[in-house]
């Protein structure tokens, strides 16, 4: 009869490591679970055996069940072998303690001789008769429960094991489960696998050998054969120890003469194992000399026909059949895995007619490719799998599907073993999963997304026409979630990441900038921009990449008109040569520079430019980033009504995105423009939750700590709480937001003004206008500043020409909301005669409009000091009757309508009628407008550079 040798045991050193700390754990009295997974004929049973062959095992009670296909519908079959085993090994006398008065587990096992039982005993009374067992056994020795090959496991011994493994803890005992892949098993097989995984057990999944551990068991085997033949082992074997104890084995004489049928029949089956095509999908273990009667084999071979191509000849020359003496006449497979094979083919055949059958009834059935792809999946274990691809690649391309549902249909299809083999719809697979998971959020996921599509070295177009967008998605999603920071300083070398964008050394270089630009010093900036300066000569993709990198040196050397300009010229070159990817990158650098050198305009163009291309893409990773980056500049435009509204579409992406860091950067943005508009508690909430968001620390990040900064410094020199440490190379910072970076030291000198260090403020007013030429915009932050030291000083004269001058320029560089507080400081400045009433109502009008509060009621105070009427329509308080008055008034303390009507004396229905009237009256929305027109309209409000009297 046909056998293989029992080869050495090699490798499997980790899972050798946890089974054994899984044994020690039993033998302490702690219990262990351990869920082994794997390939039929990978080693799992091997790996197990071999732990409890070890000295610390050998005072254990094993008990172990082998679960086969033919007991699958047999009940309580795995929980009988498990039962039968542990009695088996012990003694009469514990054999009797242990299972005296449990007779539920007569009905299992048939301890006692006679008629066998026709009726099981009820479920709950056999568990407990189960877990009772084991304890009275653990009582004596530690307890291995061992299920081999558990996908085979019958569903009530699976709900039986499953109590058992539920109260193992504490004893003396190890749970150890091996099969194949158990999600895949029945029900109550997958409950008790995600029992086990819940309950803390150990997972195992083992993999397959490599080449030097196959040689190691050659060798180790005693065979030495020609280097050709340990080749051709290593190969056939596959890294499945079984195909190599069937290689190993070898021929051998039977002895017998095949008969002429039978001789024919082997002729055939050698005639389809010799194609040399694939590997057989799944080789299940079989003990050897399993028998198949020659009907089967007929059977087998011309029903089976397409299956069996799909099965690699193990080796030319290996006997597959021998006789087996005595009748009936039986011929034996010689490999143990053709034996399986065979066995699986013939269910096989059946199997996949039926589920044919069923795909084209559902496909009739069904109409909707979503519906029917759901229903597919619930069904996968009965569909055909070419079918079920077909169904959910039409599904993933439905309008109807929404992206939840294209990355769940993808990624059961990328998941297919059908769909491995083509490389190009997997590539685009990968990019629309990419896509689907960017919509979502999910920027990790889109990242190792894009990941395997690069991987699969196949160009493939985006919707739009353009260059596969995966290169600079990978790019900007690296940037936004971090994945290449610096460990311990030390930057990532790009050409040590094996995809194909990093082949290029254009590319390298840009994307080595970005990382820089986001983790690192200006030193390393610095010599990463020199490094993509040196590309030119790199073709087109090369010239872009150098005009990056003159811009970003140029930028570092205080030359923002010059890094503008460069910018400026690497957008232009990658537009030229349709390069969507750098141009964006490219657009980033304007977005950066062009405001810093009077070119906010241009930044603003720009940055709608490269929203404009991330809409019509779909690209929703840059599209994000431009909506934060529209946000800063409509902010600096003084239009804060269109930041808050890109703010919260930025804030749309983030609110369902996995990544920390794109909530944090929504949150800081909600904390600057709260600040700018005088909500300083929602402001401070706002920098706490960014705080919360991204645990990595906002301070080790280079753009994160400057909106933190810039939101930080707003409300310390607002509120009086202290001076902000401005580092003194901030505006080296360029890989931040620069634009807000050059607020620093004006707010810095403002903080030191308000608390008498004229010596700070000296410096800084020095600092801001040194950027006189390259960022002028800048230095007339320092005239301001200027201003209002001479102010302090008791010489308004000189304070409002500097103040004049800073509103001017900053008005002149479109910087809406610095100018029009710097007009309103050197209005202040100016006597009765002099002041300009069209000047405060365009004030009173623009501060309106942007919600500013705190602007607004400043410049309410001076025209009312100037008699200046204001047109505040139905904004004024006396619309509202004294009644309505003290609602509002209570309202805005917080009270709740209930405790507003116990204060009143009212019912809650006549305070939410005040409510309403109220809000109709003064034209706000809801309670929030209603506390900001309360704030607005605060007679004792002062604050900002606000040095003056109230009136």
């Amino acid at each position: 009869m046909g056998g293989h040798k029992r080869l050495p045991f090699v490798g499997r050193t980790s899972e050798l490591t946890t089974l054994r700390r899984a044994l020690l754990s039993c033998l302490e009295g702690s219990g262990a679970l351990v869920l082994a997974e794997g390939e039929a004929g990978i080693g799992k049973t091997r790996l197990c055996e071999e732990v409890l062959a070890e000295e610390p095992g050998q005072g254990v009670l094993v008990c172990s069940a082998n679960c086969r296909p033919a007991t699958r519908a047999v009940p309580y079959a795995a929980l009988s072998a498990l039962l039968r085993s542990a009695i088996d090994r012990m003694d009469p006398i514990r054999k009797s303690s242990a299972s005296v008065g449990l007779q539920a587990l007569e009905g299992v096992l048939h301890l006692n001789d006679g008629q066998i039982f026709t009726q099981l005993p009820p479920e709950a009374m056999l568990t407990d008769a189960v877990s009772e067992f084991f304890r009275r056994l653990t009582d004596h020795q530690p307890v291995v429960v061992f299920v081999d090959s558990a996908d085979f496991l019958d569903e009530p011994s699976a709900r039986a094991l499953a109590v058992l493994a539920d109260r193992s803890a504490g004893r003396k005992i190890l749970f150890l489960l091996c099969g194949r892949d158990l999600r895949t098993a029945a029900p109550d097989i997958q409950r008790l696998r995600a029992q086990l995984l819940r309950s803390d057990g150990e997972y195992l999944r083992l993999a397959r050998l490599d080449e030097a551990e196959v040689m190691k068991l050659i060798t180790r085997a005693g065979h030495g054969p020609s280097g050709a033949r340990t080749a051709r082992l290593v190969k056939a074997s596959k890294g499945l120890p079984l195909y190599l104890a069937g290689e190993l084995a070898g021929p051998t004489s039977s002895g017998s003469e095949l008969p002429p049928t039978v001789r024919v029949l082997v002729e055939e089956i050698n005639a389809e194992l010799d194609s040399d095509e694939q590997e057989l999908v799944r080789m299940l273990a079989l003990s050897p000399g399993r028998g198949l009667v020659p009907e089967a084999l007929t059977e087998a071979l011309f029903d089976g026909r397409k299956q069996l191509d799909e099965v690699m000849r193990l080796a030319a020359g290996i006997p597959l059949i021998t006789m087996e003496n005595g009748p009936p006449e039986r011929w034996v497979l010689r490999h143990p895995a053709y034996a399986q094979v065979l066995l699986e083919l013939m269910a096989e055949t059946e199997c996949q007619d039926m589920r044919r059958k069923l795909t084209a009834a559902l496909r009739n059935r069904v109409r909707d490719p979503v519906v029917l792809a759901e229903q597919c999946l619930a069904r996968r274990n009965e569909i055909d799998g070419d079918e079920l691809a077909g169904v959910l690649a039409a599904a993933a391309e439905s309008p109807d599907a929404s992206y939840e549902d294209i990355v769940q249909f993808l990624t059961e299809l990328l998941a297919l073993p059908v769909f491995h083999s083509d490389q190009i719809s997997r590539q685009l697979r990968y990019e629309q999963l990419a896509a689907a998971q960017q919509q979502l959020g999910d920027l990790e996921g889109a990242d190792a997304s894009l990941s395997r599509a690069l991987e699969q070295e196949a160009v493939v177009r985006t919707p739009g026409g353009e260059l596969a967008s995966a290169r600079v998605q990978i790019g900007l999603t690296s940037w936004e979630t971090g994945k290449y920071a610096p460990v311990s300083g030390q930057f990532p070398d790009p050409s040590g990441i094996d995809l194909p964008l990093f082949h290029d050394p254009s590319y390298r270089a840009v994307i080595k900038l970005v990382w820089c630009s986001r983790h690192g010093t200006a030193d390393q900036a610095r010599s990463a921009a020199a490094e993509a300066a040196g590309c030119s000569r790199f073709g087109t993709n090369g010239q872009v990449a150098a005009a990056i990198g003159r811009s970003v040196e140029a930028a570092l050397d205080g030359s923002y008109r010059q890094a503008a300009f460069h910018a400026r010229d690497a957008r232009a070159a990658a537009g030229g040569s349709n390069q969507v990817d750098l141009r964006i990158l490219a657009s980033l650098l304007i977005f950066r520079f062009a405001p810093l050198s009077g070119g906010l305009g241009l930044a603003t163009e720009a940055a709608e430019e490269m929203l404009a291309e991330s809409e019509a893409m779909g690209l929703p990773t840059p599209r994000f980033a431009t909506h934060v980056w529209l946000s800063i500049l409509r902010h600096l435009q003084g239009d804060l009504l269109a930041a808050e509204q890109h703010r919260q579409l930025a804030s749309f992406s983030a609110a369902s995105s996995a990544s920390a860091r794109t909530q944090a950067k929504t949150a800081l943005l909600a904390a600057l423009l709260q600040a700018e508009r005088g909500e300083f508690a929602r402001a401070g909430a706002s920098l706490a939750a960014a705080q919360r968001s991204y645990a990595a620390g906002i301070e080790d990040d280079a753009q994160l700590y400057s909106l933190a900064l810039y939101a930080r410094a707003v409300v310390a020199v607002q509120l009086g709480d202290g001076t902000p440490r401005i580092l003194p190379d901030t505006l080296q910072l360029w890989g931040s937001y620069p634009q807000t970076i050059a607020m620093l030291p004006f707010l810095s000198g403002l903080a030191a003004l308000r608390q008498g260090d004229g010596h700070l403020a000296a410096r800084r007013i020095d600092e801001l206008k040194a950027h006189q030429t390259e960022s002028p915009a800048v230095a007339a932050l320092g005239f301001r500043l200027q201003g209002l030291v001479a102010l302090q000083r008791g010489d308004p004269q000189a304070a409002g020409e500097s103040l004049r001058v800073a509103a001017d320029s900053l008005d002149q560089y479109g910087l809406r909301l610095y100018a029009a507080q710097t007009r309103l400081e050197w209005a202040e400045t100016l006597s009765g005669t002099q002041l300009a009433r069209d000047s405060i109502l365009g004030l009173l009008e623009y501060f309106g409009s942007q919600q500013v509060g705190w602007w607004l009621q400043r410049t309410r105070r001076l025209a009312r000091r100037h008699r200046i009427p204001e047109n505040r329509g139905r904004r004024e308080g006396a619309v509202l009757t004294q009644r309505q008055a003290d609602v509002v008034r209570l309202a805005c303390e917080g009270l709740s309508n209930a405790e507003i009507a116990s204060r009143l004396f009212l019912s809650e229905r006549t305070v939410e009628t005040h409510l309403h009237t109220a809000y109709s009256r003064l034209n706000v929305a809801s309670r929030i407008g209603l506390t900001a027109w309360a704030r607005e309209n605060l007679p004792d409000f002062s604050t900002g550079t606000d040095t003056l009297p109230s009136p």
